[in-house]
Parts: C-alpha cells; sequence; structure tokens
C-alpha cells in the first residue's frame, strides 16, 4: 500500500470513529432524555464546530504521523471499549432516572 493511501485511511477511521462516537452518543440523550446531573450538562457540551474541528485536526495529525493502520484501529478498539465501559453504568442510572420521571 503507497504512503498516501495509508495516510487515507489513517484519516478516513480516525473521522469515522469520530463520527460514529458523536452519533452513537446524540441517540443515547435523544433516548434517555438524561436530566441535567453530575454526568450530563447539556450546557456544557462543545458545540459541532468544536467536535467537527477536533475530529479533523486530530485525523490529520494522525494521518501526517504516517501511524500505522492497525495501530489506528487498535487504538481507536480501546477508546471505544473505555467509551462503553463508562457508558453502561451511566445508561443504567439515566435510565433508571428516566423511569421515576415518568
Amino acid at each position: 500500500m503507497s504512503a498516501v493511501a495509508m495516510v487515507l485511511w489513517d484519516v478516513a477511521i480516525v473521522l469515522l470513529w469520530f463520527v460514529g462516537v458523536g452519533l452513537g452518543l446524540t441517540i443515547w440523550v435523544r433516548w434517555l432524555q438524561p436530566a441535567r446531573s453530575w454526568y450530563y450538562r447539556p450546557a456544557e457540551a462543545p458545540g459541532v464546530a468544536v467536535r467537527v474541528a477536533t475530529a479533523t485536526v486530530t485525523a490529520g495529525a494522525i494521518g501526517i504521523a504516517r501511524i500505522p493502520v492497525a495501530v489506528v484501529v487498535v487504538a481507536l478498539g480501546f477508546m471505544t471499549l473505555i467509551v462503553i465501559i463508562i457508558g453502561v453504568p451511566l445508561t443504567l442510572i439515566a435510565y433508571r432516572d428516566r423511569l421515576r420521571r415518568t
């Protein structure tokens, strides 16, 4: 695989990961509609422009660094696992709170 193709794959994988996590969090918020609490503060969430800029800069930096695609995939896989580990208890708390509110 050429160097340019590796850079493009790195950038594409990172951008897709950011889109997936962002979409997952948006679905989570719409489904649970959590009340403002210690784990959810909508006013403090970064805006779309900040998230897009972060994803673009991160993807660009990883592409420029020419990190192997396998390393990028493994790193993003571990970060996804961390998001899931943190998200499961928060989802249970938010769901319990949602049941109490209804």
